[in-house]
């Protein structure tokens, strides 16, 4: 810049340098140096043109410095000015994207310049205007009647710099903003104040998110304070950072004044413990606070505590991820109270339950020997021992009564059975039992019933069955129960399948199928209880106390076995007897 400025001073300069001295030295010299000097020679045209181009050297010499000064001196002033307007525009340009306001006052505490945010959406900001007024006459306070106001505005009337003035506006849009002010009083040379210069942030978002936070956090403390549960946290040194009202409720009144922010874990078990509140297991308190603190410090743990008044309290501790305790405490006294009550139940059942058995058990000898000599005289008096019976109609009185008498024996029999394996006294007297055979001595016993009934019996027995170590006349007992099922629950023509057969898994399997009056999915829990008689139009024009199939169940599993039980109404049952492998012999 300066260079062009130095050509354009001698592009300017030489010529009429030029100019002058052609002139001089061609015609003024030749006019006024005659005049001047008396021996005056005429110059030749050389020593003419020499003389102009010396006084031309002479000249641009003389130029070349100040030229050159005022060149420069004009290109730092342009450079100076260039700069000047570059931090203008970088000024502006930190303004424009700034979201802080910058913002002038003069001496009297009015503006006289607001940059607001950089939206530049002035509605936004405040509810006028703010230029020519003051801070407080923009925002709508009155210094007189607010005290915040009145010590900002003291403070500006003493000239004193800011930070962080904080205050609330509504602005035209009627929604409430939230700014912050910092600002810095302004001295000219002679230390007169001229006004201030500073800044404005906007923290409505940052004031909402505050609120927002603390209105969660106050309703997450309620909530809790609220919950029925109490709830502790102790942080990494053990010390409690925080407790609710259940946890408070329970610890004033025992060690009142104790629970504190700051208090250690330690600190206040010794002070519970002292109060005697908490049943412990000996009067050994040191060794009642080693092991409370063994079970703090070892989480998760679970602890059980028994207060003095009766109340049980359930602790349940967690290790937080600072390396704390989260500590949650319930009053599981109705649930201990209602386990108590359900083990008296419970126990008060079986005993009546075992005395139940117990006595029936032992009334077994008392019930069989009656009925026994009621059969046996019956049976003497049909067969006519010791002569005819004139009356005829006697001799089918005789007949009825020894087949009710039969009835009510087997009867007996089942209820002492179920009895006595309830009582623990059933005792197996085990021998090595043909499985076919015996199969086939039940089915002979119950060929009348069948016969009668208008049934078909199918056999499906494996030839190769083994031996079977059990109980005979339980094993006979309880085929007999099945088969006499079957037989009263299968309509005439109906077909009655006996099977047996060693499973995959080595277990003796003998099933007795019907295609009888089945039973549904939902009644078979109530066909296997004890007395259990499912409610059907023909299961009641049959007889029976509802034993057959609890006795078949529990003199299986008396042998290590089970009993397995599928039924369909009106397609069939079938029950299968399983026994374990262990019994097959030589297998």
């Amino acid at each position: 810049m300066w260079a062009r400025t130095a050509l354009a001073v001698y592009g300017l300069a030489l010529p009429i340098v030029f100019l002058l001295a052609v002139t001089w030295e061609f015609v003024f010299e030749d006019i006024i140096e005659p005049l001047l000097i008396d021996d005056y020679r005429l110059e030749s045209s050389v020593d003419r043109w020499e003389s102009v181009f010396v006084v031309i050297a002479l000249v641009a010499l003389a130029l070349i410095a100040p030229t050159i000064a005022l060149a420069r001196g004009r290109a730092l002033h342009e450079t100076a000015e260039q700069a000047l307007r570059d931090s203008e525009e970088r000024f502006r340009d930190f303004v424009e994207v700034s979201s802080d306001w910058v913002w002038e006052m003069d001496e009297t505490l009015r503006f006289t310049y607001v940059s607001y945010d950089a939206e530049g959406e002035v509605d936004k900001a405040l509810p006028r205007d703010a230029v020519g007024l003051t801070r407080w006459e923009a925002t709508g306070y009155d210094p007189e009647t607010d005290e915040d106001w009145r010590q900002h505005k003291e403070l500006l009337e003493a000239h004193e710099p800011f930070r962080n003035f904080r205050f609330s506006v509504r602005n035209n849009s009627g929604e409430e903003r939230f700014r912050r002010v910092s600002g810095k009083p302004i001295f000219d040379s002679e230390g007169t104040f001229r006004g201030y210069r500073g800044t404005s942030t906007d923290e409505t978002e940052e004031v909402m998110t505050r609120r927002q936070a603390r209105q969660a956090e106050r309703r997450f403390l309620e909530a809790i304070d609220n919950a029925p549960d109490w709830l502790a946290l102790w942080d990494a040194d053990d010390r409690l950072v925080f407790s609710n009202r259940q946890y408070l409720d329970v610890i004033e009144p025992i060690a009142p004044g104790r629970l504190k922010p700051g208090i250690t874990f330690e600190e206040l078990l010794h002070h519970v413990s002292a109060s005697g509140e908490f049943d412990r297991e000996s009067d050994d308190r040191e060794a009642f606070i080693a092991k409370r603190l063994r079970q703090h410090r070892n989480q998760p743990s679970f602890a059980t505590m028994r207060r003095a008044d009766g109340s049980w309290l359930q602790i349940s501790e967690l290790a937080s991820a600072d390396g704390g305790t989260v500590m949650i405490g319930s009053d599981i006294s109705a649930r201990k109270h209602a386990e108590a009550d359900l083990r008296a139940a419970k126990e008060g059942a079986e005993y009546a339950d075992r005395a139940k058995s117990e006595f029936l058990a032992n009334m077994s000898h008392e019930l069989r020997t009656p009925l026994n000599a009621i059969i046996g005289f019956a049976q003497m008096i049909t067969h006519q021992v010791f002569g005819p019976v004139e009356e005829p109609r006697y001799v089918d009185y005789i007949d009825s009564i020894h087949q009710s008498g039969e009835h009510l024996l087997a009867l007996i029999n089942d209820v002492l059975d179920i009895s006595k394996i309830e009582a623990g006294r059933a005792d197996l007297d085990e021998s090595e039992v043909d499985v076919a055979q015996l199969i086939e001595d039940c089915l002979q016993l119950v060929s009348v019933r069948l016969t009668e009934g208008g049934l078909s019996v199918q056999r499906e027995i494996d030839s190769s069955l083994p031996l079977c170590r059990a109980d005979a006349r339980m094993l006979k007992q309880m085929l007999l129960n099945l088969l006499s099922n079957a037989v009263k629950f299968t309509d005439v023509g109906g077909l009655v399948t006996v099977s047996a057969a060693l499973g995959q898994d080595g277990w003796l399997a003998i099933r007795v199928t019907d295609n009888g009056i089945g039973i549904a999915e939902s009644d078979l829990p109530t066909a296997l209880a004890t007395f259990g008689q499912v409610d059907s139009v023909l299961s009641r024009q049959h007889q029976g106390t509802g034993l057959g199939l609890p006795l078949v169940r529990s003199l299986a599993e008396l042998h290590g076995g089970s009993l397995e039980l599928e039924s369909r109404p009106g397609v069939g049952t079938e029950a299968t007897i399983r026994l374990p492998s262990e019994r097959q012999i030589g297998v």
